[in-house]
């Protein structure tokens, strides 16, 4: 429709020893300096495919990489990103962050390189352009961004008479073999009343409905990171076109900025968001506006003569959960858990611990659903 930008290929670039490189996600490894011919040879060396059976993120990546970019490139990545060394990561960290593989050449090398099944399982091409999917990409040319897609669906769901409860949390859960009954509370007026439902799709974490439905978790509490994002809309446009950069640098706060501007085309606001990931209060408190505005200088997303119009933040905690070894281990104890549960209870996404993006939870659920009103 008309409110609907239609394009083929999303913008991506990424930031890593320090430049900004606007041609892909992945880390730009040409100007790493010291290490880099050193790791080339190590990774050249290495005949292992990369593969995700090994469980072990550290193993895996000396295997596929070599010691020299496991120490020097994943090891301060996934600092940065988790706060964590790589010996007590495993690789299902790929499945949300998406850097298994490195650009380690130009064109002419990467394509020649990439005649070999091994190296092309662990090599990017330098432009994103040339392995882009030919999906058609949908965003919102105003207003409120991606939250439009939300509205969208929520009209679908209305049309067909499907009863959307916002504002409300799940206080007990009682399962019996052909329905469950569940009470609920709404947080605006505190009224409780109780639904029944012969099937239920639980997407929010296991622990969740563990506490709900017997009134006790009895598996090990996770560990998260907290999330502040800072909008900021600027005087003038951005001196970047990249609809998204990923910051790999750990000298740089920030993991991801997204340019809206650039996305919609819509260059009457020039607005971005910046996600950073913190542990403490102290830490926070650094991150004033002004310290990632100088970032963002240096990361050559603005200029220095950009003025900022308008400014706020918002503080996520407990957001993003660490996928550790004790994360995948628990999600192994749940598994165990639900393989017990009554079939007319689905967990998907977060509530299975396999994967933490709505889209994922929204196909498996559409799939689950048509199976049963077949």
């Amino acid at each position: 429709g008309e409110e609907w930008r239609e394009f083929q290929t999303f913008k991506p670039g990424n930031i890593t020893f320090g430049e900004l490189y606007k041609d892909s996600s992945y880390p730009y490894l040409l100007n790493m300096g010291d290490g880099y011919e050193k790791g080339l040879v190590e990774l050249l060396a290495s005949k292992e495919k990369a593969y995700n059976l090994e469980v072990d993120l550290y193993s895996y990546l000396i295997k596929i990489f070599g010691v020299t970019y496991t120490n020097r490139v994943y090891r301060p990545i996934f600092k940065k990103l988790l706060n964590l060394e790589l010996e007590s990561l495993t690789t299902d960290v790929f499945k949300t962050f998406d850097v298994k593989r490195l650009i380690i050449g130009d064109d002419f090398l990467t394509n020649e390189l990439k005649k070999s099944e091994i190296y092309d399982s662990k090599i990017a091409y330098p432009q994103y352009l040339t392995s882009s999917s030919l999906n058609k990409k949908y965003y919102p040319k105003f207003g409120k961004g991606i939250g439009l897609w939300i509205d969208f669906l929520n009209e679908k769901l209305k049309e067909k008479n499907v009863i959307v409860l916002t504002d409300t949390t799940v206080s007990d859960l009682q399962s019996i073999e052909t329905s469950h009954n569940i009470k609920i509370k709404n947080l605006k007026t505190d009224i409780e009343e109780v639904i029944s439902s012969k099937m239920i799709i639980w997407t929010a974490p296991f622990n969740n409905y563990l506490n709900v439905s017997n009134g006790k978790v009895n598996t090990p509490s996770l560990n998260f990171r907290n999330t502040l994002l800072m909008h900021f809309i600027f005087e003038k446009p951005f001196i970047c076109e990249n609809h998204y950069v990923t910051c790999w640098d750990n000298s740089f706060s920030f993991f991801r900025i997204t340019l809206y501007p650039n996305v919609s085309q819509n260059k009457n606001v020039n607005k971005c968001t910046i996600e950073i990931f913190f542990d403490s209060a102290e830490e926070l408190e650094k991150l004033t506006y002004e310290y990632i505005l100088e970032e963002l200088v240096k990361a050559k997303i603005i200029g220095k003569d950009n003025n900022v119009e308008k400014q706020y933040k918002e503080v996520l905690y407990r957001s993003f959960p660490i996928i550790d070894k004790n994360y995948m281990q628990n999600v192994r104890q749940n598994e165990e858990i639900i393989n017990t549960m009554p079939n007319n209870i689905k967990f998907l996404g977060k509530g299975r611990g396999t994967s933490f993006f709505i889209n994922s939870s929204i196909l498996e659920a559409y799939n689950i659903l048509k199976e049963e009103i077949k």
